[in-house]
């Protein structure tokens, strides 16, 4: 690949984007600066998709359409999926919730249709995405009045 740059020259850590409006990106680049990180912007190829669907590529309507997908979740289902996250296999969560390899199966199954995953490694992805945006994209910021945050 004549054309594609070697990531690994230079010293600087590399910032791969894939995405994103002109603003965003600049936006981005100047919290990185103040923040006196160094770094070497490179452009992902728009053919390379890192999404499964055309509203995961815009964090807002992934948190609206995921949040709404999660709502569905029984408790059950989240005891599995919560399970599932830290990776332990059926058998494990079959004995550690004292049920059958198949009803673990079946609530997977279930979730991963609920949460449109085709995968398992999918199924992690998405809520592993769904966690990160709603812990530092969404987060809420207690504001004493008439204080501005800090940096």
């Amino acid at each position: 690949m004549a054309n594609t740059p070697d990531l690994l020259e230079g010293d600087e850590p590399v910032l791969l984007v894939h995405g994103g409006t002109p603003a965003a990106r600049q936006l981005l680049m100047r919290h990185l600066n103040s923040l006196g990180i160094a770094f070497r912007l490179v452009d992902i190829p728009s053919r390379i998709s890192m999404h499964s669907s055309p509203a995961d590529h815009d964090p807002i309507e992934f948190m609206q359409d995921f949040s709404v997908r999660m709502r569905s979740v029984t408790p059950k289902e989240r005891a599995v999926l919560e399970s599932v996250l830290t990776g332990q296999t059926n058998k494990s969560i079959s004995v550690q919730l004292n049920l059958t390899e198949r009803a673990i199966e079946l609530r997977k199954a279930s979730l991963m249709k609920k949460l449109s995953a085709r995968s398992h490694t999918e199924l992690v992805r998405r809520i592993t995405r769904y966690e990160t945006l709603k812990q530092h994209l969404f987060r809420q910021i207690e504001i004493a009045p008439g204080q501005l945050p800090s940096r």
